[in-house]
């Protein structure tokens, strides 16, 4: 569900862009909000940029998990649930740890260890 968002009247014929970063190989999707973008990368990191700037703001490196049973690495995509950034670094056969930052500064606020989906994008169900 998005909220506080209002579609513009009328759309600009021609995007102008306004900043750009290089992320490195990626196959998961990025999450933005309040003003934050994210984007995890298959090697293992996590980046947190300002979605209007483009600035670093935070990076995580989770080292180089053991996802070698699959073709895209680490991909899961980020998601944004409850005030917390949530992560999951590795795969189904290996295992991994699902993390929850504080979205604005990395903080670390939960660690769950085990098998999961390194490879799919979350949904959050109400």
């Amino acid at each position: 569900m998005v909220k506080d968002f209002s579609a513009p009247i009328q759309w600009p014929e021609k995007l102008k862009l306004v900043w750009k970063t290089e992320v490195g190989s990626v196959y998961s999707s990025p999450v933005v909000s309040k003003e934050r973008a994210w984007v995890h990368m298959r090697k293992g990191e996590e980046e947190t940029v300002s979605a209007n700037t483009g600035e670093l703001k935070w990076r995580k490196d989770f080292g180089a998990p053991d996802t070698s049973k699959m073709f895209c690495g680490t991909a899961f995509s980020p998601v944004v649930d409850q005030g917390n950034l949530i992560v999951y670094v590795g795969d189904d056969i290996n295992g991994g740890s699902m993390f929850a930052f504080d979205p604005a500064t990395g903080k670390e606020r939960w660690k769950w260890t085990g098998e999961g989906p390194g490879y799919a994008s979350p949904i959050v169900m109400a």
